[in-house]
């Protein structure tokens, strides 16, 4: 067992030493590299390596390899220089918890615990939409409760688009370098939605919940003064229908859009597979359900359902959100590309997430499908431009079944 001369958890040691077992390095090295590049205590660590099993990583965004390092297997001793603002144990925790999501298995279902995610590949859109039936033998379960979600590339993570680092380069790059924080993430998101209001008020289009406790509340002395130092509690509760609004509307948030209805997530999936540029080049489409009788028990992500008067899409789309954790202090670097299924890799129920696939040379077939029983643009997005999408969807060229 490990001798720490710091007062941390016999937990957070057993996953240090997991979580370094899973990147492939010594649990000296993990201890050394997470500590200095990461947290920055300033202290002095003294280790000898646990037995641990070896825990396989959740997905990364679009195949990212997994990192390895090699060390020896001996006492190590490192310092740093830098300022420890927090304790002993949350440095190690969230040190261990950013080379956690960092690191991905290549395969699943690797040794150790389960992968948290069950993937069936079907080759056939009969065999494809059998799975995905909510009667059929995959998600009519007598204790589950099945929301799902379509995307037009099956090796994209599960990553809110607000932690995408494609959108952080495109809309964050002309902030100053010191929001790369926490903290700093925070301001960027609080920002976005403050204008997203004031273009709201400005034609004068109502929100959902917009009372002036909730104005007074809305301000930027008051919001970083409440999550300026530390963002766990970041978004509270009354900011949820807001970023709801604003992510059915184009605005990226924190929030993952899911829908109870598996027809609405295999639409979204075909329709992005047949007009999405950026998968042209994919192999497979897929359709994901996740149990939310399961969620409830998970403590890094959360599923959220709102009021269908929030937008017109919500409502139409059975839809409902899975916020997933990214939070941490001001001392602490936000990391992007983080993905559910990043915070499901330690679950012990897993794998609570089903991924269903179909080649994407199948995706025009599904779209026909989807149609014919009734998923189309228009239903999907009541009004002028769903019904105009739908027009254009329903001529281009496709082979019907």
């Amino acid at each position: 067992m490990s001798t720490f001369p710091l007062r941390i958890s016999e937990d957070l040691k057993h996953m240090a030493a997991a979580q370094a077992e899973a990147a492939g390095v010594s649990f000296n090295q993990f201890i050394a590299t997470t500590l200095a590049a990461r947290v920055g205590a300033q202290t002095e660590i003294t280790t000898t390596s646990p037995s641990v099993a070896p825990v396989p990583c959740g997905e990364g965004q679009k195949k990212s390899s997994a990192t390895q390092v090699s060390a020896p297997h001996h006492a190590t001793t490192t310092k740093s220089n830098r300022p420890q603002t927090g304790g002993d144990g949350e440095n190690i925790f969230a040190a261990a918890r950013l080379s956690r999501i960092k690191y991905k298995s290549k395969t699943e279902g690797a040794s150790g615990m389960a992968s948290p995610t069950e993937t069936i590949d079907c080759k056939t859109l009969d065999e494809f939409w059998s799975y995905i039936s909510p009667i059929g033998k995959l998600f009519d379960k007598n204790d589950s409760k099945f929301i799902y979600r379509g995307q037009g590339n099956s090796d994209w993570g599960l990553i809110p688009k607000i932690y995408r680092k494609d959108i952080i380069t495109k809309y964050k790059s002309r902030m100053l370098s010191t929001l790369s924080t926490h903290p700093g993430q925070v301001f960027f998101e609080f920002a976005m939605l403050s204008q997203f209001i004031c273009h709201c008020d400005s034609i004068g289009l109502p929100i959902l919940g917009d009372l002036m406790e909730f104005r007074t509340y809305f301000k930027h002395d008051k919001v970083m003064g409440l999550h300026g130092i530390d963002t766990t509690t970041w978004p509270e509760d009354r900011v949820i229908p807001l970023m709801a609004l604003a992510q059915h509307h184009g605005i990226p948030t924190r929030l993952l859009d899911w829908s109870d209805n598996p027809y609405v997530a295999c639409y979204f999936a075909a329709a992005s597979g047949v007009f999405d540029a950026s998968c042209e080049n994919c192999d497979k489409i897929a359709v994901f359900g996740i149990n939310v009788n399961a969620v409830v028990y998970e403590k890094h992500i959360k599923h959220i359902k709102v009021p269908g008067s929030i937008s017109n899409n919500v409502s139409a789309q059975n839809g409902s959100f899975i916020l997933v954790n990214n939070s941490g202090n001001r001392d602490t670097e936000f990391m992007t590309d983080v993905s559910l299924e990043s915070q499901l890799i330690d679950s012990p129920r897993s794998p609570i997430l089903k991924k269903v696939t179909l080649p994407r040379a199948l995706a025009d077939k599904l779209l026909a499908r989807c149609d014919k029983f009734g998923f189309t643009a228009a239903t999907i997005f009541p009004g002028y431009d769903g019904a105009a999408k739908a027009t254009l969807e329903g001529i281009r060229p496709a082979t019907r079944s």
